[in-house]
């Protein structure tokens, strides 16, 4: 989920991920852990999580 290239998506890649699941039903038993877990390196429920995926 990304707004803007240059703020949102390059300093993720840059940081090595290639994908983060944002939804409110990513966490365990959530209909759509599957998609989470298989296509994202990392799941979150919020925004405000990405800031501590990066450091």
């Amino acid at each position: 989920m990304a707004d803007d290239l240059e703020r949102d998506v390059l300093p993720a890649q840059e940081a090595g991920f290639t994908g983060v699941y944002v939804g409110e039903d990513a966490g365990e038993g959530g209909e759509n852990q599957s998609v989470a877990t298989h296509r994202a390196d990392f799941a979150v429920t919020s925004l405000r999580e990405v800031p501590d995926l990066l450091g």
